[in-house]
């Protein structure tokens, strides 16, 4: 991605903001005040309250949309709020629950909304759509479709990471909770390529760029060689290979037999779904069509 040219004017280094930020240099300018990022998932798996008890130097916190399911009280740190975009913009904006969710994040720690595109067909907001909350615009669009699968879209917090070690490389990156697995509180989305993400951000982790607290299986064939010396690492591999292929047919079998014992359910929920009352988001993309067309 090639780096817009300088146009507006640098965020105030006394109280930095995310403000009318949209382009590289100044999100770089921004984030410069900081020596930590540490980016929170949506995760049944984070561990911000351990991090609590042992803050890494001057750091500042990533949160990612419904805010209100991670935190119950103000957050006394400094913290931003990335606000993903869909075709009708930011949920939590055309909803109209980001100012409730400012009692959580309180001046003077909290810094800004983060405004966020990273696929063709999602819309950032117009400023006006946040009122007085500062809010910045970031969209990682060409970023993220240069590299990333093109059958999926990036989740917002895969999204940050790599940028952020793109355009910021010398911040230390700490994440916390990003498994990419279903929990009993958050789901997973599969419109995200959960395998790409895990695998390159378990990369990125080895090669040093980022920490990473999300606990890793321990290789047990290392051990199983010394003491079976006598077999070959080659042959490991292509069983390995030849043993998930099998496990994923049988799963398959059984996929295949779930859909057609729940045809009947499949029959009722879409046809619930035909004659159900238009989404919120339906009604914001049929506002902004006809503002097109008189616009």
């Amino acid at each position: 991605m090639q780096v817009a040219p300088y146009v507006f004017s640098p965020p105030t280094l006394v109280t930095p903001t995310t403000a009318g930020l949209r382009e590289d240099i100044e999100w770089s300018a921004f984030f410069s005040n900081f020596q930590t990022i540490v980016l929170v998932a949506n995760s049944d798996d984070q561990r911000l309250s351990e991090i609590l008890r042992d803050p890494p130097p001057k750091p500042l916190y990533v949160f990612f949309n419904k805010i209100d399911r991670v935190l119950d009280t103000p957050f006394p740190h400094d913290c931003v709020l990335v606000t993903r975009c869909n075709t009708a913009g930011s949920e939590v904006v055309y909803r109209r629950r980001l100012p409730g969710m400012m009692r959580l994040m309180p001046a003077p720690f909290f810094k800004g909304v983060i405004n966020l595109r990273a696929a063709s067909r999602e819309r950032l907001n117009r400023p006006e759509e946040f009122d007085e909350i500062p809010a910045g615009f970031l969209d990682l669009t060409e970023f993220m479709e240069s590299f990333y699968p093109p059958q999926h879209t990036a989740s917002s917090g895969f999204a940050m990471t790599a940028w952020l070690k793109h355009v910021a490389p010398d911040i230390d990156v700490r994440l916390t909770g990003f498994s990419g697995e279903r929990g009993f509180k958050w789901k997973v989305f599969h419109i995200h390529d959960w395998t790409f993400e895990q695998t390159a951000l378990r990369l990125m982790e080895k090669g040093g760029l980022i920490r990473n607290d999300v606990p890793r299986e321990q290789d047990p064939y290392p051990a199983f060689f010394r003491h079976f010396p006598q077999l070959d690492r080659d042959d490991a591999r292509s069983e390995m290979l030849l043993v998930l292929s099998e496990k994923l047919e049988k799963a398959n079998k059984r996929i295949d037999k779930l859909i057609s014992a729940t045809a009947p359910l499949r029959l009722f929920y879409d046809g619930w779904r035909a004659v159900k009352w238009k989404s919120k988001k339906n009604r914001v993309l049929d506002k902004i069509r006809k503002e097109g067309l008189h616009g």
